[in-house]
């Protein structure tokens, strides 16, 4: 059988088996997500090389669903999953890469950093340091809120000369 007819074959496997499952994903021919859960979810893509079965499928997290995750973290759960790819070479591998994440889920994910959420913390933290050192007193806030009103909109003229003021102080001049 040549490598097109074996890939024509396992997506006719692999439809059946996920119908119905919302975490699988046919993008195209040769390429599907599989939204592994768990403790910290992410997408597993699986493309087929034009040999594949022969050869390993290129695996990948490099979706838009996984920017939460460090390339580290990536590459460390990609080179995991290659190692379970190679060991079954020659045959259809994405279903059992597949359930493999699935069952592992929880160990692949339990070492991801979280260096982007500390790093937003610390970036949150500064922001409210300097909104402390411009903070405004209670009697600022109060004249800036009595412009603005409720509507959250300044009145009308709320900068123009008051007319009738000027006049009762240029009158005698």
């Amino acid at each position: 059988m040549t490598a097109k007819e074996e890939q024509e074959q396992e997506w006719e496997v692999l439809l059946s088996i996920y119908e119905g499952d919302d975490a699988f994903k046919k993008v195209s021919d040769g390429r599907l997500h599989y939204r592994v859960d768990g403790e910290k979810p992410f997408i597993l893509e699986i493309d087929w090389p034009e040999d594949y079965p022969n050869v390993p499928p290129v695996i990948s997290l490099d979706v838009f669903f996984n920017s939460y995750i460090s390339t580290a973290d990536r590459i460390v759960v990609r080179d995991t999953l290659m190692r379970v790819a190679e060991e079954n070479q020659g045959m259809a591998v994405s279903f059992t890469l597949i359930e493999w994440a699935k069952e592992h889920a929880d160990e692949l994910t339990s070492q991801f950093t979280e260096k982007k959420v500390e790093k937003r913390e610390e970036e949150d933290e500064e922001r409210h340091e300097e909104r402390r050192d411009t903070a405004m007193s209670k009697n600022a806030k109060r004249k800036m809120w009595d412009r603005v009103g409720n509507k959250g909109e300044l009145e009308r003229g709320h900068d123009w000369m008051d007319i009738l003021k000027h006049l009762a102080q240029t009158r005698d001049t």
